[in-house]
């Protein structure tokens, strides 16, 4: 069994005449599979073939091997065995390309994966660092709170004296109160001693 090649787009008839029906348009590069021998159209002088579609069994008919100007339309493209090795050998590298093309998918998709933990982690570090510049804005404004609130300590290292006064005032008036206490008796004592000697001179006097 032979196979062509179509290299030039032309058309597949129903029989061997040029003038019947199209069945279909091959295109180049569509391979065909030869059913019978070439035979010649007479009425053209061009050689023709029956063959059926590679690919779509549907399809067969009368395709010219070569117009009367010399032009191509098909090429031999091997036999049974050797254009079953092409087809083997295309599937492999359609296959080959196909998985090529699964693995660089699933490397962009782990890739992509890869790329989006990172933004997420990024994103994470972001948050972290927004709560703990807030926690110590939070704090800060706590410890002024605080310190607005406490006594201020330096202010009574540095002005200790009304309390020295205040204490030193509180001595001074105890101090005169004592003085003055002390006065007073000896002023009695002195009434009382003074008081026989008026007896004893109104006795004399008498």
């Amino acid at each position: 069994t032979l196979y062509y090649k179509c290299v030039r787009s032309t058309v597949c008839s129903e029989d061997i005449t040029i003038k019947s029906k199209t069945v279909r348009r091959l295109e180049p590069g569509d391979i065909v599979q030869a059913i019978g021998g070439a035979r010649t159209e007479e009425g053209a002088n061009v050689r023709r073939v029956n063959c059926q579609l590679v690919g779509d069994t549907s399809v067969s008919g009368w395709i010219t091997i070569q117009g009367n100007q010399g032009t191509p339309f098909l090429v031999p493209d091997g036999n049974f065995f050797n254009h079953g090795e092409k087809k083997k050998k295309k599937n492999e590298e359609e296959e080959e390309a196909e998985g090529s093309n699964n693995k660089t998918k699933e490397e962009e998709e782990e890739q992509q994966e890869e790329e989006e933990e990172v933004e997420v982690a990024k994103e994470e570090v972001k948050e972290e660092k927004k709560d703990e510049e807030e926690g110590s804005k939070e704090d800060s404004q706590q410890k002024e709170k605080d310190n607005e609130k406490a006594p201020d300590s330096s202010d009574a290292q540095k002005n200790p004296k009304p309390a020295e006064d205040e204490g030193k005032s509180i001595d001074k008036s105890a101090a005169e109160d004592a003085a003055g206490g002390e006065g007073a008796v000896e002023g009695n004592a002195a009434a009382e001693d003074g008081a026989p000697a008026a007896k004893e001179g109104e006795t004399k006097a008498a």
